[in-house]
């Protein structure tokens, strides 16, 4: 009997090591490099600068490509060192994390590198009972930037799941809750820190180092179904309530506020918002917007308010600004459905109409040219990145210009997950032309009408597999 109990003893423990026991290697050699300079830049989509080098992801992997530890090059992420003008120098491309990045998270699902670790979401590591990756689900996890040191720190049932990392700590929203992981502790338990929260916007990655640390979104009184917009820090234990209808002081007459869009305006937080009331005429709705200090304090006689109407208003559809010296830019669609640009004083007077594009078209960055004394714009139209000068000075007055863009790339965008970047005036994006693998271009090497300057390069390696498809 003892000898026909030992085959099927082995025979299960085979069993258990194939499909349940097997425990992917996620170890290498430390990988050469300066690793003293710390300093960041451009956090949460899909390259970093950080220190002496520029970090990225090596071209958009499917959720379904192999995904082995130490073999995976499409989708890995990668660096290359940077030249004095922050410019990638090629021939010093290197994987240093060999596994594949993948998020269907568009707008907060991207790199992140804090303190030595680079941040990144994945497909699982477990199997399936017949041995087979269970794709389907998320895994984020961290390796230093030497490559070494990977560690597994949350797993999710979907790969949509938004997330931000500030310094030492980890947020993330799962069922309309928010959580924090302390990334200092080594079990990186999960803390519930609000539940039952809606529109919920990250600050973005910035320098303005004291306001990118928030989760801002809107919370509901079950009881009075009263709105409320509240800040809660990433890093710390801040929270509090910086839009309410009490805060409007107007008793009879109950308020509710949808962010729009938010950007860093010197060291504050602006906040676009669409503001409706619940009387019959709508006196008080329109798009409106405060900037707050580091401590959100909210005076109701500096919320300004930029229309007598919400952006559901038939006649236009404010999304997002831009702030521009002491003027607002709004930008949005027209009943046409066009691209528009308004200009408003920061008071909330509306000065002119900037220009209207005749298409929909994605705005990238908004910039000063000191030599030229004016304000470009980069946006991306019809498979065609351009430049156009939008508003210069006028005898020390500033004005709207009515001028011709400049193509800059005419090509492929993927528009499947993270989309393109400007990083210190170099433009970094996925090709779809080419199997959505990683391109740069230098911005400030373009010339007007010499398409040789135009032309794209490949950033990171592209697999045989892609190259013979697309050469």
């Amino acid at each position: 009997m003892k000898r026909k109990t030992v085959p099927i003893f082995i025979a299960i423990l085979i069993g258990v090591l194939m499909f349940t026991g097997c425990v992917e290697r996620l170890t290498q050699e430390r990988i050469p490099g300066n690793y003293d300079n710390k300093k960041i830049y451009s956090n949460g989509g899909l390259a970093v600068i950080y220190g002496d080098y520029l970090y990225f992801i090596n071209g958009y992997a499917k959720q379904d490509d192999p995904n082995d530890f130490g073999s995976v090059v499409k989708g890995s992420i990668a660096r290359v060192e940077l030249d004095e003008n922050k410019k990638p120098k090629k021939d010093t491309f290197t994987i240093i994390v060999p596994k594949k990045f993948f998020s269907t998270q568009k707008d907060y699902g991207g790199l992140y590198i804090y303190n030595d670790w680079i941040y990144y979401p994945t497909t699982s590591l477990d199997r399936d009972s017949e041995g087979n990756p269970k794709t389907a689900q998320m895994v984020l996890m961290r390796t230093k930037v030497d490559g070494t040191g990977t560690q597994i720190i949350a797993e999710f049932d979907n790969h949509s799941v938004p997330y931000k990392i500030v310094d030492n700590t980890l947020a993330y929203i799962k069922d309309n809750n928010i959580y924090k992981i302390n990334l200092n502790d080594k079990k990186f338990k999960p803390s519930l820190v609000e539940e039952s929260v809606t529109n919920v916007k990250f600050t973005k990655p910035s320098d303005k180092a004291s306001m990118d640390n928030f989760a801002i979104y809107t919370k509901t009184d079950p009881d009075t179904s009263e709105k409320y917009i509240i800040a809660l820090s990433i890093q710390g234990d801040f929270k509090k309530t910086i839009f309410s209808s009490e805060m409007m002081g107007l008793d009879d007459v109950t308020f509710s506020a949808t962010i729009l869009d938010m950007k860093y305006v010197e060291d504050k937080l602006m906040i676009l918002y669409n503001v409706e009331d619940n009387q019959k005429n709508k006196p008080y709705s329109g798009v409106y917007a405060y900037t707050y200090g580091k401590e959100f304090d909210f005076v109701k006689d500096n919320f300004v308010r930029f229309t007598q109407n919400v952006t559901s208003q038939k006649g236009f559809e404010y999304s997002s600004f831009y702030y521009v010296e002491d003027k607002v830019a709004l930008v949005g669609k027209d009943e046409n459905s066009n691209t528009k640009i308004d200009l408003y004083d920061n008071d909330g007077s509306y000065i002119q109409n900037a220009i209207v594009f005749n298409t929909s078209v994605t705005f990238y960055d908004f910039y000063f040219d000191e030599e030229n004394e004016a304000y470009y714009a980069y946006y991306y139209e019809e498979s065609k990145l351009k430049n156009i000068k939008l508003f210069e000075f006028d005898n020390q007055d500033f004005v709207a210009v009515e001028a011709n863009a400049t193509l800059y790339y005419e090509g492929g965008f993927s528009t499947e997950w993270i989309g393109a970047e400007i990083i210190e005036a170099t433009l970094y994006f996925f090709n779809s032309d080419i199997s959505n693998n990683i391109y740069y271009l230098d911005l400030d090497s373009v010339q007007d009408r010499k398409p040789e300057t135009r032309k794209a390069k490949v950033l990171g390696k592209i697999i045989d597999k892609d190259r013979i498809a697309a050469f």
